[in-house]
């Protein structure tokens, strides 16, 4: 009913054309009725067959054509028999309703033509398939204009169930429209001359506007028809668009279903970021070893030396434990990359080195040890634990390394001072009487050990032949405290060995090493009295470079304790004389009085040396002479002669391990008192060497550049070990990303067991001991996609039997 009402909505349109025929027809009823009966029946003959010519003959149109031509019969009919008044009076009515009526239709009309184009173009952007398009632009164009037939002879929007509507009810609404009575209607009345020439005028307005309503389902339908073509080009072009679109639709039907799947997309470039703690862990492996080696040598540092003393101990084992934890970390990661990788392989690996992954390092080892004797990996976890085992050893020798850290003063030249030289010449020597054997033991309770060079009853690392005496210029200016001075001076070696010897036997004179005479002196000492003594003997030997005698210390407990005729005899030498230029080191509470000497050092060895062995040795027997006994008493009670201190641990007794050495130091203090009191002395100008306070070198000690040595190689060869099982990662062709995080991290491993056929082994285990768990989930698996979700746009990663998984794909969403 609907196709009807719209063609003669259409129809009414036409209006100019058939007000100006119904006027032409009121005015023709003036004609007689003779012509008018004469040429009635020729005219309906004759409009019926133009109306076959002009239409397709298709049976939806001869049915409407003669629904049309018997209402305006009709109407022309009941027109002619009420007069001209009337007529006129009806056709302004009809004027008047179809204008209305026209105008409502044009606001419907438009408005569906807008609706349509809008559909149109959204269907056409959605569209994935060309049959449908056209169909819709077919179907949206006969609805935005006025029904025409297709080229089957069919209206575009006329159902079957229209076209079988009644003639009554058609010519009824029709009438209804015109302004006449349904009831009037009669389909074998004649219709008179006028009515016939109205119904003409009405038919060709009809024609024309059939033939417009043609037209422009014709140009619907090239229009159709080219963008058809386009798409078909665009198809051979791009074959997978229509694919492509199925699969967005398909992939947000999974995305609804699964909406926290993510993409899968690994360059080499992200897998490369993934494993930068392994990078960083190899390259601050290599900077630990570089900062050992370069700290073997003095290394300066723009720190204060008082801040050294505090921190650097500090510092250096914070980042030997922050090396220690990062590859521990890097290890951890390694292991996971290649666990991953086994287990993404076609024969699986066991589900539980993902446990072993998970537990800590340090338990990682009784983890192992717990699995069953039959599973396919306890033997390689359990060798493989011993890695992090020995990672963690590594932590006990960072107090050892942060312990070796010393350090040194930095100095830096600060004008000149005034200071007291000496020279050797044996020609302007003399002796002043002072300083003596007493003074010089008054001034060994206060002297340091290095301000003598480098003893080694205090140090270990001078010169295994003996210790090194070095004899300095002597400050006379005034310094600060850590101030220096560098002059003129002397350098050369001092050696003693001793051993117990019986002095009632001839065999100590008869080895020549005393004369009778001192023999008696020394058995007479030991007899009289319990205070240790000193005895040089007078078979000292002098060569041009050598220096060396026999001395003997009295009432000393050393030969199984104090006893008459079995006293320790020591041969002294003195050799390797140099004349040197020596570093003089001072340290002061800040007055001129307390400015004593701490340290000598020999700074280089002159090429020419003018101290001889004789000027040496006349200096020693200046203050202590040969043959003569000296009495070592103490100025403390229950202490020892402050000469004799370095031979002792407590300054109290004297100890066997320190004699030797001991007595290098007393013979080293003895020579600096002779010196002072033989040789030509004048007054002169240091170099004086501030101490810096914002500078400092640091070193290791032995001790400690064997601890960091150790701990960087161990860390050095197990982070590039993790880098090789890394680097399975950048070149798999599989994406191993979701699997290490299986691996790695709890959480995902549950949530993928939950889904997986082996939580059915866990019933019954929740008061069960920790290994019982995992041995009951001690399967091979493997990590890949389910065969079920193999064709779907999303896949679902499952932990399964090999056989019962595929490999994952990269850039798949996977849920």
């Amino acid at each position: 009913m609907s196709t009807a009402s719209d063609g003669l909505e259409e129809i009414a349109g036409a209006k100019a054309p058939l007000i100006d025929d119904i006027h032409e027809t009121s005015e023709g009823d003036d004609d007689s009725d003779e012509e008018e009966n004469e040429n009635q029946e020729e005219t309906v003959h004759s409009i019926s067959k133009e109306k076959r010519e002009s239409v397709q003959s298709t049976p939806s149109t001869k049915r409407r054509d003669s629904f049309l031509v018997n209402a305006w019969r009709m109407s022309a009919t009941n027109r002619s028999s009420n007069g001209s008044k009337e007529a006129n009076e009806s056709g302004d009515s009809i004027i008047n309703k179809i204008d209305h009526e026209n105008s409502a239709n044009k606001l419907a009309i438009d408005e569906r033509k807008a609706s349509g184009l809008r559909v149109v173009n959204d269907d056409i952007k959605g569209s994935s398939s060309i049959s449908s398009l056209t169909d819709k632009i077919h179907k949206w164009g006969s609805i935005a204009s006025y029904t025409g037939p297709d080229k089957h002879g069919h209206f575009d929007n006329e159902e079957e169930d229209e076209e079988e509507d009644d003639k009554a009810s058609i010519f009824k609404r029709f009438l209804t429209q015109a302004g006449n009575k349904p009831s009037d209607f009669n389909p074998n009345k004649r219709m008179s001359i006028s009515t016939v020439k109205s119904h003409r005028s009405f038919r060709e307005a009809a024609k024309i506007k059939l033939f417009d309503v043609e037209t422009k389902n014709e140009t619907i339908r090239q229009s159709a028809a080219q963008i058809t073509q386009r798409e078909r080009e665009s198809d051979a072009r791009s074959p997978t668009n229509s694919t492509s679109i199925h699969t967005k639709s398909t992939v947000s039907i999974g995305m609804s279903k699964y909406p926290h799947a993510q993409e899968v997309s690994e360059t080499f470039g992200t897998r490369l970021y993934a494993m930068k703690s392994i990078i960083l862990a190899v390259l601050l492996n290599i900077a630990l070893l570089l900062l050992g080696w370069r700290m073997t040598s003095e290394l300066l540092l723009p720190i204060a030396p008082s801040i050294v003393l505090v921190t650097c101990g500090v510092i250096v084992e914070i980042i030997v434990l922050m090396t220690n934890e990062l590859t521990i970390h890097t290890l951890d990661f390694g292991v996971a990359i290649f666990i991953s990788m086994l287990m993404t392989n076609k024969s699986g690996y066991g589900m539980s080195a993902c446990g072993f992954i998970q537990v800590s390092p340090i338990k990682r080892l009784k983890y192992a040890q717990s699995l069953s004797l039959n599973s396919p990996c306890r033997k390689t976890l359990e060798r493989a634990s011993y890695m992090w085992i020995l990672l963690e050893a590594t932590k006990i020798l960072s107090p050892i390394a942060a312990t070796g850290v010393v350090s040194s003063t930095v100095r830096s030249l600060a004008g000149t001072v005034s200071c007291i030289g000496f020279k050797s010449d044996p020609t302007f020597l003399s002796d002043r009487t002072y300083p003596t054997m007493e003074s010089s033991a008054g001034v060994a309770e206060f002297l340091f050990g290095n301000a003598l060079g480098c003893m080694r009853s205090e140090r270990s690392d001078c010169d295994p032949r003996g210790s090194e005496f070095i004899f300095g210029p002597q400050l006379q200016g005034t310094v600060g405290s850590g101030d220096t001075i560098v002059g003129s001076g002397f350098h050369m070696l001092v050696a003693t060995s001793c051993e117990c010897t019986e002095m009632t036997s001839d065999s100590a004179v008869s080895r020549g090493m005393f004369t009778a005479a001192d023999q008696a002196l020394a058995l007479g000492g030991n007899r009289v009295s319990s205070v240790p003594f000193l005895i040089l003997s007078s078979t000292a030997s002098v060569t041009s470079d050598n220096i060396s005698f026999y001395s003997v210390l009295g009432n000393t407990p050393l030969c199984g304790g104090y006893t008459y005729t079995l006293m320790p005899v020591c041969l002294t030498t003195i050799n390797e004389f140099h004349d040197a230029v020596v570093a003089s080191s001072f340290e002061t509470d800040g007055t001129t009085a307390s400015i004593a000497l701490t340290n000598s050092e020999l700074l280089s060895k002159l090429p020419v040396t003018t101290m001889t062995s004789n000027v040496t040795f006349n200096a020693l027997t200046t203050i202590c002479p040969l043959g003569k006994p000296y009495f070592m008493g103490t100025n403390v009670p229950g202490l020892l002669n402050a000469l004799t201190y370095w031979t002792s641990s407590d300054l109290k007794a004297v100890d066997p391990t320190l004699f030797d050495s001991g007595i290098e130091t007393l013979y080293s203090i003895l020579i600096r008192a002779g010196y002072q009191r033989t040789l030509d002395s004048k007054g002169t100008t240091c170099t004086r060497l501030v101490s810096r306070t914002d500078e400092t070198n640091v070193a290791f000690n032995f001790q400690g550049m064997v601890a960091i040595y150790l701990i960087g190689w161990i860390q050095l060869i197990l982070s590039v070990f993790s880098l090789i099982l890394g680097s399975v990662w950048l070149f798999s062709p599989v994406p191993l990303g979701p699997a290490i995080n299986i691996v790695t991290k709890p959480m995902y491993f549950i949530s993928l067991l939950c889904e997986s056929p082996f939580w059915v082994s866990l019933q019954g285990t929740a008061n069960a001991q920790g290994h019982v768990v995992w041995q009951q989930l001690d399967h091979i698996t493997r990590i890949g996609e389910s065969l079920d979700t193999l064709g779907e746009p999303i896949g679902r990663i499952k932990i399964e039997r090999p056989k019962m998984v595929k490999n994952l794909v990269n850039g798949r969403i996977y849920a």
